[in-house]
This record gives C-alpha cells, structure tokens and sequence, in this order.
C-alpha cells in the first residue's frame, strides 16, 4: 500500500487555511450582533460566527452567517475568503474558486486568500500555479503565519517532483513554528521515500509528540517506517494502536494481513 504527502494530509491542515480570525470559545449566533456597530464591524462579526460553525463541522449554519456578512459588505474580503473554504469542504469546486478569486480582488495582497487560493489550486492539479500563489503570499512582510504558505508551498512542490525544494519550505515552515505538527509529519514521509528511515523515524516521533491521535494513514507510514529500521518492537506498538483505534479499517487489515 503506498504512502504519499496527498494520503497524509490530515483534517488540520483545513483548519490551517483558517488565517487570522477570532477563536472565541462560545459558540455566538449571528442574531447577537447589535446593528449599531459599523458595516465593515457586522461584517467582522457574522464571519467571525462563520468560522466558529466552521470548527464546529456546521458548514450550512456556517454559510449562512457568510451571507449574511455580504449581504451588509459585498467586498469584505475575509468573508469572501471564508465563503471559500465553505465551498472547498462541500467540493464545490466552481463556487470556492470564485469565492477565493473574489476575495483576492478585494484584497490583493491578503496572504491569507493568496495561501487559500494556492492550496485550492493546488489540490485541484494546477500546481505550478499554487506555487505562484505561495511565492506572492510569502512576499508581504506583515504576514503573521508565514508557515502555513511554507507548509503548502512544501507539498505542493513535492507533488511536482522538485524533492529540494519540498523540503527546503518544510523545514523553513517548522523554523517558523517549530509545534506545525503537519510539517514534521510531511517531513517524515518525504524522508521515508529517499529511504532515510533513521531521519524519518525521528520526524515521526517529533510528530506524534505533537498529535496525539494519529489518523490509520499516518499510522501505516509509521509502522512502514519501524519495519524499515527493523525495529519489530515499534513496529508492533503502531499495528496495536492501529488495531485498538481502527479495527474496522481496510488498511487495518491489509496491516494485519501481511505481518
């Protein structure tokens, strides 16, 4: 069974593409929002309840206080971005696109939509072009989270063949944030497939010090790691917790199967 960077993206690497907004944690409901704050405020607000609902799984009730954030500022570009990432969950593919490119119009230096739009591109096989969009956003200095573009920049670069460079944006990303569990894990893998299990054992471990629970992928390069090293011990560590907290998976029992 192979192991790629596209197969170990986790779910947080979603919640990365979040940028800069509000993580207050009480779930707000837009109709709280008084109307004597100022247009561009309600705007704020129904997208900063957007992006809670977000977390949250509730991409409807999400989308919801998206519109009504453009129904008081067509141009906010947060919401624009916001609205994006809605529609890329939902693999609505058309609509996210144009919210996305929208949301650049309105801000065109915003390194978040740029960040955004580059890995929507990205996952969607115009990769060349993602990088594009990670280069421009990495170029603003008043971007806050640089790793992100660098974590993107990173897969995104490995998906076209250039090794050096994937790894060259991984480990500037973790220079950045060196707790960006999903970097360290990228890293891993990308050294597993050079054959370097010793180095990817290592990011393995930084990874699972930072993630606690591990998807069944995540574990199956894991356990193909310590069964390179010959580490049987490990080896059967990583099969167990795959048996205890996936025992109905596919790749549970191809593991299973083939010790």
């Amino acid at each position: 069974m192979k192991i790629n960077a596209k197969i170990i993206v986790t779910c947080s690497m979603l919640m990365a593409l979040l940028g800069c907004v509000s993580n207050s944690s009480t779930e707000r409901s837009s109709g709280d929002i008084p109307n004597k704050m100022t247009a561009t405020e309600r705007a704020k607000a129904h997208t900063d309840v957007a992006v809670e609902y977000f977390r949250s799984g509730r991409l409807g009730v999400s989308l919801d206080s998206v519109k009504q954030a453009l129904n008081v500022s067509p141009d906010y570009s947060p919401a624009l971005n916001m609205r994006g990432l809605i529609y890329m969950e939902l693999q609505e593919n058309i609509k996210a696109k144009e919210s996305f490119e929208a949301a650049l119009r309105a801000a065109p230096l915003d390194s978040d939509v740029l960040n955004n739009l580059g890995w929507f591109v990205c996952q969607r096989g115009d990769v060349t072009k993602s990088m594009d969009y990670f280069r421009q956003a990495l170029k603003n200095p008043l971007y806050s989270t640089p790793e992100r573009a660098l974590l993107n920049g990173g897969i995104c670069a490995r998906k076209l063949g250039d090794l050096p460079a994937a790894e060259s944006n991984l480990l500037a990303a973790l220079d950045r944030n060196p707790q960006l569990a999903q970097a360290q894990l990228q890293l891993a893998d990308l050294e597993f497939s050079k054959g370097k299990m010793r180095e990817a054992s290592e990011r393995m471990t930084r990874y699972l010090n930072l993630d606690s629970a591990p998807g069944v992928e995540t574990l199956l390069l894991a356990v193909k790691i310590a069964r390179g090293l010959g580490d049987r011990n490990q080896e059967a560590s990583y099969v167990q917790q795959m048996r205890k907290r996936f025992p109905e998976s596919e790749v549970t029992r191809t593991v299973l199967q083939n010790r």
